[in-house]
């Protein structure tokens, strides 16, 4: 199960005045992009779709989900508001956020890039942050390993 918590939230800037998604798959811990062509029926800057290996990152996705329903999944639908974290903080996220899985955990302090689907890659072009270690944590029917971060985002 994705797992991605903001540990540093005072560092960080939560930018999410009239956000709203434009394209399926984001969900928080998301690296992405703010639009710069008009969406549908969107205005141009106020949506925002997962970032690629080569696009200027805008931000990771961040937040809870704000439906009048119970959402069963953490995945935004297209449309819904969201909130995005850019600055520098340090995140904990599970390898589902990354390219190559706990794979690009191999090297401590790697430099991380952006990659395509809004991920993390050990390789790229779009510095994001850095590795900072990897820790164990408990979850109901076992555990597994996450990775803390120290990010750099800057728009």
């Amino acid at each position: 199960m994705a797992y991605f918590r903001l540990l540093t939230p005072r560092e960080s800037i939560i930018f999410g005045k009239k956000l709203t998604t434009s394209s399926s798959g984001i969900e928080p811990g998301i690296l992405v992009a703010l639009d710069t062509e008009t969406a549908g029926d969107a205005v141009a800057g106020e949506t925002v779709s997962t970032s690629g290996s080569t696009s200027t990152v805008f931000g990771f996705a961040f937040g809870a989900r704000t439906l009048e329903y119970t959402p069963t999944t953490k995945v935004y639908d297209i449309g819904e508001a969201v909130s995005v974290v850019q600055g520098t903080g340090v995140a904990a996220m599970s390898s589902d956020f990354f390219t190559s899985g706990s794979g690009d955990w191999a090297t401590p302090d790697a430099v991380l890039y952006a990659a395509n689907g809004g991920k993390l890659s050990t390789a790229g072009s779009v510095k994001v942050g850095r590795l900072i270690r990897t820790k164990d944590r408990t979850i109901v029917g076992g555990g597994e390993t996450i990775a803390l971060i120290r990010f750099n985002i800057q728009p």
